[in-house]
């Protein structure tokens, strides 16, 4: 990338990684802090040669794991899930790779930036 003077970089972290993250995985937590910070100090060693670091910190994903996993919860507990949630739902997918796809073009000026599609939710 540096040779062409061009590139697109797009790291994925985690709501997690934001801020205090879960008690349960601090070093999931950790990690994806880890991530955030590579991305904003890559960003600055590199956007002289036009090459753009950016993050999406992913809240709640609606994946084949985590659908597993609301499939066997009881009702109360997919409660609660979405309740974490000030949109009140999991997001799907497709909402993730329309961001991945927007950061990957050439119609905006973000380097060094960590998005959260998260639904709402403030760490």
């Amino acid at each position: 990338m540096e040779p062409r003077r061009s590139g697109k970089i797009i790291n994925i972290a985690s709501i997690a990684g934001l801020g205090a993250g879960s008690s349960h995985s601090p070093g999931y937590s950790a990690t994806k802090a880890g991530v955030v910070s590579l991305t904003k100090t890559s960003a600055l060693d590199v956007a002289g040669a036009n090459i753009y670091v950016n993050a999406i910190a992913c809240g709640g994903i609606l994946t084949p794991p985590l659908e597993d996993y609301l499939a066997r919860a009881s009702e109360e507990q997919r409660h609660r899930v979405n309740q974490l949630i000030p949109l009140g739902r999991v997001g799907r997918p497709e909402e993730y790779a329309s961001l991945a796809v927007y950061l990957a073009s050439d119609e905006h000026y973000l380097v060094g930036q960590v998005i959260s599609p998260n639904g709402g939710m403030i760490i």
